[in-house]
């Protein structure tokens, strides 16, 4: 299954040698071809027929279109989701060989999948079977062209790249293959096996007739385990492999429950919706894996091995005067307490790079968030993965470019129209048309000025650290970079030294409690210390624990308390204290009395 970019809030779905449209998963229309006869004519609707569907993607030329990989008739077809009609788009349909050339003199046999990337989404990547190839549809010298990029070997069930389009997967009827995307180096055998079912670590295990793959993380992947009628879960993290229902041969039966007792028959594929639904697709009938317990501030600590899923960052909701927004996995979303949540835009599961619609968009790791004074209603955002600004309005969830040349990094200064970002973190308002943030690429601190036209980005000093967190102080006008062993200082006049002498591991942020005292986020060593404006570090609050699981509803006094990996503070909007923010956790810090003064 796929989106429908045609039809809004429909879904394309391949059944057999035929393709049908869906909004609800219940009624389906037949768009081309037929269920019950296969064979190759180009035509229109039900009187197109094709051989077996293995690939579908949305035409990366025109979005009215999508192209079709044909198994059997080895050749790659398009068809007009307007008119509903067919053509030959790429190897000569019928005519099984492999050849290298422009769409209408090349030759294909047997492609499996058809997948691109959010970096190069005009590159489409298939599995040629015939002669164990990765090939791909793109323009050479202005002509779209199949060319071969790979030999791998195997006969792949299935393809699929992970989330930062770094690797490709195949499924092979008894293993799991890795390919870098480079395409330079040997595959590696992530799964390989006799066949059969057995689950623990990544070298132990056995899958039996694998299909398709979704990655939940970049470190997680569902797996179709025909063979078995069972769903396979692979961490790369912890290095093993586990079983969604009970794995069945022979005589098959189902039953929907429970994951350790549900039983499925022979799942072929898998299509995310939302962030916590995945439908599981089998011949004749569709289930709903209802994903639980990863949305929220729950004492659920499942998720704590994996850096990816995690709190990115929280400021206000300038919509609502009582709300905030955060930033948490890939997505966004606003809530009012912490406690519950409401999605505004992204994929919680799903790092990439896609704008557009609430429900298109795609982030990477996001690493500032900021509402400027041209549109109170939307964010801008430092997007680290794809080395751009972005901007996203909380009205329509809808996302667009603001600096930077998403998924083209480095360092270019200039017009933003041609400007380049590296790797940004933080987006700080230095004045009402200078946006100041750190370039992680180049070490360095530049500026975006959006008062002019055009708009244009600087680099307004080389510090030559890598950070993790820029802050900024409003009485002195001074900048603070936090780096692996501790902070620097770059006072108005550009002068660079060192803020303080105390061992810090890998300190996130600082908090102006006022002119004179600022809070300190030490995030590797799990405290917060209390400084004054000249680096001298006055008290520590916290043990620095390990791991913390005291209850969410408890007050404990800042001499007891235990946090882990504090990373960044928000005053509450009641101004009674704090929200502290780490990587699965929310903290507050309540005041006891207003903080003032050099005696606080």
């Amino acid at each position: 299954m796929v989106k429908d970019s045609f039809v809004a809030g429909a879904y394309l779905v391949v059944s057999g040698s035929s393709i049908y449209r869906t909004t609800n998963l219940q009624s389906f229309e037949l768009l081309v071809g037929n269920a019950a006869e296969h064979g190759y004519l180009e035509d229109q609707g039900q009187f197109a027929r094709f051989n077996k569907i293995t690939g579908i993607i949305e035409s990366p030329r025109d979005k009215s279109f999508i192209w079709v990989a044909d198994y059997n008739n080895c050749c790659i077809r398009e068809v007009d989701l307007k008119t509903k009609i067919t053509t030959q788009l790429a190897g000569q349909c019928q005519t099984c060989n492999v050849t290298d050339e422009k769409f209408s003199e090349a030759l294909i046999a047997w492609p499996i999948g058809l997948i691109s990337t959010s970096p190069k989404p005009t590159e489409v990547y298939f599995h040629e079977n015939y002669r164990m190839l990765i090939r791909v549809l793109r323009i050479i010298n202005n002509i779209w062209s199949v060319n071969t990029v790979y030999t791998s070997n195997v006969r792949a069930n299935n393809i699929l790249f992970d989330v930062e389009g770094l690797h490709m997967y195949l499924t092979t009827d008894t293993g799991l293959v890795k390919v870098h995307y480079t395409w330079s180096q040997p595959p590696e055998e992530i799964i390989r096996s006799n066949g059969g079912h057995n689950d623990g670590t990544l070298e132990q295990a056995a899958v039996f007739e694998p299909q398709n793959m979704i990655f939940l993380t970049k470190n997680l992947i569902l797996l179709a385990d025909t063979g078995y009628s069972v769903i396979r879960v692979i961490n790369f993290a912890k290095n093993t492999t586990s079983s969604i229902c009970v794995p069945q041969r022979g005589n098959i039966y189902t039953y929907t429950g429970d994951i350790d007792v549900c039983r499925i028959k022979k799942p072929t594929a898998f299509y995310m919706k939302g962030d916590s639904s995945i439908y599981v697709f089998t011949d004749d009938t569709v289930y709903l894996l209802q994903l639980t317990e990863v949305i929220g501030v729950s004492r659920d600590y499942s998720y704590r091995s994996n850096s990816e899923l995690r709190f990115k960052y929280i400021t206000y909701d300038t919509y609502n005067s009582k709300g905030y927004v955060v930033a948490y996995g890939y997505a966004l979303y606003t809530t009012t307490d912490f406690k519950s949540f409401s999605p505004v835009t992204g994929n919680f599961f799903q790092s990439g790079y896609a704008k557009g619609s609430a429900t298109d968009t795609l982030f990477g790791n996001i690493t500032g968030i900021l509402t400027t004074a041209h549109n109170p209603n939307a964010f801008w955002m430092a997007d680290e993965s794809y080395g751009c600004i972005r901007d996203v309005n909380l009205l329509t969830g809808y996302s667009g470019e603001v600096a930077g040349q998403c998924s083209v990094m480095g360092v270019v200064d200039g017009d933003i129209v041609y400007a380049v970002i590296g790797k940004p973190l933080e987006l700080i308002e230095y004045e009402p048309d200078i946006i100041v943030f750190y370039d992680n690429t180049n070490k360095t601190i530049r500026q975006l000025e959006i008062g002019g036209n055009p708009w244009n980005i600087y680099t307004r000093h080389t510090v030559g650290v890598e950070a993790f967190g820029l802050a900024y102080d409003i009485y002195r006008k001074d900048f603070y970079v936090m780096h692996a062993g501790g902070i620097l200082l770059v006072n108005a006049v550009q002068k660079l030294k060192v803020f303080n002498a105390i061992q810090l591991h890998s300190p996130s942020d600082m908090y102006f409690l006022n002119k004179y005292r600022i809070l300190i986020a030490d995030y590797g060593n799990n405290i917060l210390h209390l400084a004054n404006y000249q680096g001298q570090i006055l008290s520590t609050m916290c043990s620095g624990s390990e791991l913390n699981q005291q209850s969410s509803d408890s007050q404990i006094s800042v001499q007891s308390c235990e946090l882990l990996q504090p990373k960044l503070f928000l005053k509450r909007l009641d101004g009674s204290g704090l929200y502290i923010m780490a990587d699965h956790d929310i903290y507050e810090l309540l005041y006891e009395s207003e903080p003032s003064g050099e005696k606080l």
